[in-house]
């Protein structure tokens, strides 16, 4: 089923999909009615990319088991993944992310770099800069602590 979606967006012109794979439903909604997970993001991504598609994935930082996260992002990168959005958390938990996702990603092949955006600080553009060149700087070197 979702292979004919992805086919017939690409038939319609469609570039790009996001791959939301969604979350699961809390127990009092809807008990009565199965939950279908048949696909993972690793796996919706790689369908969507062998559609011709360029895939788009979300990851979270701040879900459990987080130290996993980077590595989830980087296998959906392996899949087919061409752009990636990272969701919303504390600065700390993006932080750690950041450290951890930015290696991963560098090891995918065909990965030429980590784009950085975003204010970044309440100081300023100048300052948030200071801070995404830093962290540039940090993992050319590999040292990301």
């Amino acid at each position: 089923m979702l292979e004919q979606e992805l086919n017939g967006l690409r038939h319609l012109g469609v570039d790009a999909v996001l791959c939301v794979t969604g979350d699961a439903r809390a127990y009092d909604v809807r008990p009565d009615v199965t939950q279908v997970f048949d696909l993972d993001g690793p796996r919706l991504a790689a369908l969507a990319a062998s559609a011709g598609l360029t895939a788009a994935v979300p990851e979270t930082p701040a879900a459990p088991p987080r130290d996993l996260r980077p590595g989830r992002l980087a296998q959906k990168q392996r899949a087919g993944a061409a752009v990636a959005v990272l969701n919303h958390a504390a600065l700390g938990t993006v932080t750690a992310f950041m450290a951890r996702e930015a290696a991963a990603l560098l090891a995918v092949p065909g990965v030429e770099g980590v784009n950085l955006s975003g204010l970044g600080s309440a100081r300023g553009y100048q300052y948030a800069a200071t801070v995404k060149a830093e962290l540039a700087r940090r993992v050319r070197e590999g040292n990301t602590a």
